[in-house]
């Protein structure tokens, strides 16, 4: 019980915010796949963290800070779908820079977009766990730091296939 909710909430009061979101690891940053339930986070950050040089990061939560202005995960966080054997980032280190967030979309050929600055800040919104939990003074630091994160990082939207078959031509895209 104390991994779940209370563990997101006791964050949040500190200005983590918990993304529903998996990760890998590319070159000491973390890239991180947002989208809604079925949409392939999982299978495509699994995918990914078989290729060299990529290690999956997280699963299905991913909590994220602002530091010194600068947009950093923190990978250790407990995946609650997974045996503690089978944690992804246990032996990455406990912070790293995030450098990219894709919002995943279903299509039928491979094709990025930027979202705008209030897209970014609403999709992140939207993408935080347990934000419902929140009272009014954590929602408005919750919005606050949306939107500055809208202001340095761009959420692209990633619209690929989703075809085992075409997961390398994926592959090649995202690295």
């Amino acid at each position: 019980a104390l991994l779940g909710a209370p563990l997101v909430l006791a964050l949040a009061l500190q200005e983590v915010w918990c993304l529903h979101a998996s990760a890998i690891e590319v070159n000491g940053e973390l890239v991180a796949f947002m989208g809604e339930s079925g949409e392939g986070k999982s299978t495509l950050a699994a995918f990914l963290a078989q290729q060299p040089g990529v290690k999956l990061a997280s699963d299905d939560i991913l909590p994220i800070m602002l530091m010194n202005g600068s947009l950093f995960a923190l990978p250790q966080f407990p995946q609650l779908k997974l045996p503690s054997s089978s944690q992804p980032a246990q032996y990455l280190p406990p912070k790293l820079p995030l450098s990219k967030i894709y919002l995943l979309k279903e299509a039928p050929t491979i094709a990025t977009d930027s979202l705008s600055d209030s897209e970014t800040a609403l999709t992140l919104i939207s993408h935080t766990v347990a934000a419902r939990l929140f009272n009014e003074l954590l929602l408005s630091k919750h919005f606050e730091f949306c939107s500055q994160v809208s202001r340095q990082v761009r959420v692209q939207t990633f619209a690929y296939p989703r075809v085992y078959s075409q997961l390398p031509n994926v592959v090649e895209e995202l690295l």
